[in-house]
């Protein structure tokens, strides 16, 4: 579970510096997902 938080500390990092160099950040998203949920996201 503490990967979980460290990629949410990482995805918000992320999302300021999208900001930052001009990119909206509503375009990326960030889910929490459990593997037997994987089916959901495989394309």
């Amino acid at each position: 579970m503490e990967g979980n938080y460290y990629a949410r500390r990482k995805f918000a990092l992320l999302k300021g510096l999208l900001e930052h160099i001009g990119i909206e950040p509503g375009r990326l998203h960030f889910s929490w997902i459990s593997s037997a949920e994987a089916t959901k996201y495989v394309d």
